[in-house]
């Protein structure tokens, strides 16, 4: 089938660096889904437009990625892949109350998962005065005791030292 040939054509595109050849596949993908022989399941069109905003902003092209994952967002809040991805970028745009809180969601949505908890300690290990940052997210019963105790061991797993001491502190 067209749709999987071009899906598959522009992942390994993306991963062998050619970026913009792995946009026109993907593209060419979706755009075929209409001719699919099998129902596209949206959350695998969402993945495509992911692979596709990865392949943007890889390509020096920011704008149009930020925006793929926000429309990906905004159809499916709960995409992890995507907020993942929105949250890097706009860490790389020094947007850090927004990275810390996107991290902060997908951390409560799946705690026990190993690349959340990755991504949480680098959005911490990246920001300066990255506990004043989360401070301001942090509110009510989520800045209590055993919760500050939690992101402390999962920003230490990930090598986040001072930080993770002031935490328990």
């Amino acid at each position: 089938d067209s749709v999987d040939r071009y899906m598959e054509l522009g992942n390994a595109q993306y991963f062998a660096g050619q970026y913009a050849e792995s946009v026109e596949s993907l593209n060419t993908a979706i755009n075929n889904i209409g001719t699919a022989a099998y129902r596209v399941p949206d959350s695998t069109v969402e993945d495509m437009k992911v692979l596709i905003g990865r392949s943007l902003y890889a390509n020096g092209e920011q704008d149009g990625a930020i925006a793929l994952f926000a429309n990906v967002i905004e159809s499916n809040p709960t995409h992890r892949q995507a907020l993942m991805e929105y949250s890097k970028a706009v860490l790389d745009r020094a947007k850090y109350s927004d990275a810390v809180k996107i991290g902060l969601n997908l951390l409560v949505n799946d705690p026990n998962g190993k690349e959340v908890r990755a991504h949480l300690a680098d959005i911490l290990g990246r920001i300066p005065n990255a506990l004043e940052v989360l401070d301001q997210e942090l509110s009510g019963a989520a800045g209590a005791a055993p919760a500050l105790a939690f992101l402390a061991v999962v920003i230490k797993d990930y090598g986040v030292m001072e930080e993770s001491i002031e935490l328990y502190r």
